[in-house]
C-alpha cells in the first residue's frame, strides 16, 4: 500500500463516518468519495494526509458539523452539496482561496438557518421567524424542534417544506411552562446528491406562551442630573391592558404600577411619563436597572429615551430575547479624533435563572478580547468597555456577544461624551442577514456631521457600496466602495468619504453590500457634539408603522424623516392620536421612488402644534423606511428612533 497513489471510491453507495484509515496512507494523491452516503462530521485525523494531495472529494454526501481546522493541510478539496459550516477565520481563508464555490453567491450547503427568533406569542401559542439558508437550488425546506428545558430532548412539532417560508406557529402548548426552539434546515435528494441532507441546528430560542406579552426597556438611569422616559401606544383595534415593573441590578421589582392591578388603553391611546413620575422614585434618587411592561396583546409601540438637559437619545423597547447579537460602536465617532467617549454596555436578563454572555471584543484586529457576565435572574449590568475588558486601545471595531449559558437578554450600548455631556444609544443587534441597509437622514456641513459605521460580523470579506442620495432621489457624488475585511470595521464621516465641500448637503444613505454579515449606523449632530443622535441602517421597508410619542411646544420638537427605497411612487398617510386614542390630525404626501421628506410634524399638520403626549400612524402603498426625531428648539439636544413595525 506505501506505492498507492490514487483512490477512487465514488458512486459505491458506502455508508457511516468518514473512513479515518484512508488518513494513514501517506503517499496517496487523490481520494475521491463522491456521491456516496457517507455522515457525520469531518475527522481532524485529515490534517495527517499529506500536504501533497491533489485533491480529498467528498461531493454529494451527508456530511455534517464545521470544517477541521486541519482541512487547511490539503492541497485541493471538493465538498459541495453536504451541511458543512464554517467556524474558523483560518479556515475561512482556506477556503476562499481553495474553492470559492462556499461563497453566498453560489451557494451549495444546507446550513442551519440564521437568527431564530420569537416572532410573536399568544395564550398556548408561539410564533417562530428565521432568515432562509442561501443554497435554494434544490427543493427542501425547514424541521421546526421543540422542548421543555434548555439542550435537554427536543421533539420535531413541525415541518415547513418550502426553503423560502422562513415562519412556523406552534400551537397547544402548555402557558405555564418554559418553551424551547430550534429549527434545522434539509435538502431533498436530487440530481447531484441522492441524500436527504440535514443541516445542524439553528441558535435556540425561549419563552413562555402565556397569556401576557412582555417588552423590555433594557436600562433605565437616573440621578441628580439624569431621568428616563417611556412612552407605549396601543396600535391595535381593541382596548389592551398592561402593567409596569422597574427592576434593580440584583434582579429585585423595585417599584411597580399597576393601579388596580392592571391599566387600561382604547385603540390609539398612548401611556407615557418619566420613570419617577411613573413608579414613584424620589427626585434626584439614584436609579439603575430596566423595566419589564407585560401587556395582554402584542401590537404596543414603543420608546425610552434617557437624557439630561444637555442629551437626549434612546430606542424601542424589545420585544423578544437574543441569544446572539452584536454592538457595533467600539471607538464612538472618529477613531482619529481628540474626542473619545466612555462607552457603557446595558445588559438586562428578563429570565427567572441567571444567564451568562460571553462578549468578544474587536477592536482594530481580527483577534478578540473576550471575557464573561454572569447576570443575576432578572438582573442587569452597566458598566463600561474597560470595566468589561480591561485597558485596551479603542480603534474600529465591534462586539459580539452570545449567551453560554441560560436564557436570552437584551441590551443597548451608550456611547458618552461626558465633557460635551451628549449621549447616544444604539441597540444590541442580531439581524445580519440581507445586503441593503438603509437612513432616512445624512446630514453634512453648516454645522451638522454625519458619521457611517460598518462592522462585517461574519468571515468572509465583503465589498460594500455606499450612495449619497438627494431629496429628489439624485445622487448627491458617485458612489464609494469599501472593501471590508473579515471581522473588521470601517469608519468615516460623509464629508470625508464623499467629495462634499464645506457646503450643507443632506438626503438619503444606502448601502449595498455583496452579502450578509455586514451591520451599519450612523451617528449624526453638531461638529462640535453639542448635540447627537444615532440610529441602526435599516434593512427592511414598511407600510405600516407606529412612533411612539410626540412632543411639540414652544421649547420642543417632532418631526419624522421617510425614504422611499421602492421602484415606484408611495402614497404615505401620517396620522396623529392624542394620549387618549383620538385622531387629532392627519396629511398624506406623495414619495417618488428614491425620494426622501424629512418636516417637523407641525409643519406637516400645523394644527398639533402644541401637544404633549400622543402617537404616529404612518401607512404606505409601497415599502418606505423612516425614523422620528425629537429635539429642543434651542439646540441642546438631539433623538432618534426608529418607528415600530
Amino acid at each position: 500500500m506505501n506505492h498507492l497513489e490514487r483512490i477512487d471510491l465514488g458512486f459505491n453507495q458506502l455508508s457511516g463516518p468518514f473512513p479515518t484509515a484512508l488518513t494513514k496512507l501517506k503517499n496517496v494523491s487523490s481520494i475521491d468519495l463522491e456521491n456516496n452516503r457517507l455522515s457525520g462530521p469531518l475527522p481532524p485525523q485529515i490534517g495527517d494526509l499529506s500536504g501533497n494531495m491533489a485533491g480529498l472529494r467528498i461531493s454529494g454526501n451527508n456530511f455534517s458539523g464545521p470544517f477541521p481546522f486541519e482541512i487547511r493541510v490539503l492541497g485541493g478539496l471538493s465538498y459541495e452539496y453536504n451541511a458543512l459550516e464554517i467556524h474558523d477565520p483560518a479556515v475561512q481563508t482556506y477556503i476562499d482561496n481553495h474553492n470559492p464555490s462556499w461563497n453566498y453567491q453560489k451557494p451549495s450547503q444546507t446550513l442551519p438557518p440564521d437568527d431564530l427568533r420569537i416572532k410573536a406569542v399568544s395564550p398556548g401559542n408561539v410564533a417562530l421567524e428565521w432568515e432562509a439558508i442561501y443554497f435554494t437550488e434544490y427543493p427542501g425546506g425547514y424541521e421546526v424542534f421543540y422542548g421543555e428545558t434548555s439542550g435537554g430532548d427536543f421533539q420535531k412539532v413541525g415541518t415547513v417544506p418550502d426553503k423560502s417560508v422562513t415562519t412556523y406557529q406552534v400551537t397547544g402548548l402548555n402557558p405555564e411552562k418554559d418553551h424551547y426552539f430550534q429549527v434545522r434546515s434539509y435538502t431533498d435528494p436530487h440530481e447531484f446528491n441522492q441524500n436527504r441532507v440535514v443541516s445542524g441546528f439553528s441558535n435556540q430560542v425561549s419563552t413562555k406562551a402565556e397569556s401576557e406579552i412582555r417588552y423590555y426597556v433594557p436600562v433605565i438611569r437616573g440621578d441628580a442630573k439624569t431621568y428616563t422616559g417611556m412612552a407605549f401606544s396601543n396600535s391595535s383595534m381593541q382596548k389592551s391592558h398592561f402593567e409596569l415593573a422597574a427592576i434593580g441590578s440584583g434582579g429585585s421589582i423595585t417599584h411597580s404600577f399597576a393601579e388596580s392591578n392592571r391599566q387600561e388603553l382604547n385603540p390609539g391611546a398612548q401611556f407615557s411619563g418619566l420613570t419617577n413620575e411613573i413608579f414613584g422614585f424620589n427626585p434626584g434618587a439614584s436609579v439603575s436597572g430596566w423595566v419589564e411592561f407585560s401587556a395582554d396583546n402584542d401590537s404596543f409601540a414603543s420608546l425610552f429615551q434617557i437624557g439630561t438637559k444637555k442629551s437626549l437619545d434612546g430606542g424601542l423597547a424589545f420585544k423578544r430575547t437574543l441569544s446572539k447579537f452584536f454592538f457595533t460602536r467600539v471607538n464612538g465617532i472618529d477613531s482619529t479624533g481628540s474626542k473619545q467617549p466612555k462607552i457603557y454596555l446595558a445588559l438586562a436578563n428578563p429570565n427567572r435563572e441567571s444567564a451568562t454572555v460571553r462578549l468578544r471584543l474587536y477592536s482594530g484586529s481580527p483577534t478578540a478580547i473576550e471575557t464573561n457576565q454572569t447576570l443575576p435572574p432578572r438582573g442587569s449590568l452597566f458598566a463600561t468597555l474597560q470595566e468589561i475588558f480591561g485597558t485596551f486601545e479603542p480603534e474600529v471595531g465591534f462586539i459580539e456577544a452570545f449567551i453560554v449559558d441560560g436564557g436570552g437578554i437584551v441590551g443597548v450600548q451608550v456611547v458618552e461624551y461626558s465633557e460635551e455631556e451628549t449621549m447616544v444609544i444604539l441597540p444590541a443587534r442580531d439581524d445580519t442577514s440581507g445586503k441593503f441597509g438603509y437612513s432616512a437622514q445624512l446630514a453634512s456641513g453648516l454645522g451638522w456631521f454625519t458619521s457611517v459605521n460598518l462592522s462585517n460580523v461574519g468571515f468572509s470579506q465583503r465589498t460594500v457600496t455606499i450612495e449619497a442620495i438627494r431629496d429628489d432621489g439624485s445622487p448627491l457624488d458617485s458612489p464609494v466602495e469599501i472593501t471590508l475585511r473579515a471581522r473588521r470595521g470601517f469608519q468615516s464621516k460623509i464629508r470625508d468619504l464623499f467629495d462634499f465641500s464645506s457646503e450643507f448637503h443632506v438626503g438619503s444613505l444606502k448601502i449595498t453590500a455583496d452579502g450578509p454579515q455586514v451591520l451599519a449606523d450612523v451617528i449624526f449632530g453638531d461638529p462640535e457634539l453639542n448635540y447627537a443622535a444615532a440610529m441602526p441602517l435599516q434593512k427592511r421597508g414598511f407600510e405600516t408603522a407606529w412612533c411612539s410619542h410626540v412632543a411639540s411646544s414652544e421649547t420642543l420638537y417632532t418631526g419624522i424623516a421617510l425614504f422611499n427605497i421602492s421602484p415606484g411612487k408611495a402614497v404615505v398617510s401620517i396620522e396623529v392620536f392624542a394620549k387618549d386614542g383620538i385622531k387629532i390630525g392627519e396629511t398624506s404626501i406623495e414619495l417618488k421612488a428614491g425620494h426622501r421628506i424629512s418636516r417637523l410634524i407641525s409643519e406637516l399638520i400645523p394644527s398639533i402644534e402644541n401637544l404633549m403626549g400622543g402617537s404616529i400612524r404612518i401607512t404606505s402603498t409601497r415599502p418606505i423606511i423612516g425614523q422620528q426625531f425629537f429635539g429642543d428648539r434651542s439646540g441642546n439636544y438631539l433623538s432618534s428612533v426608529p418607528p415600530v413595525y
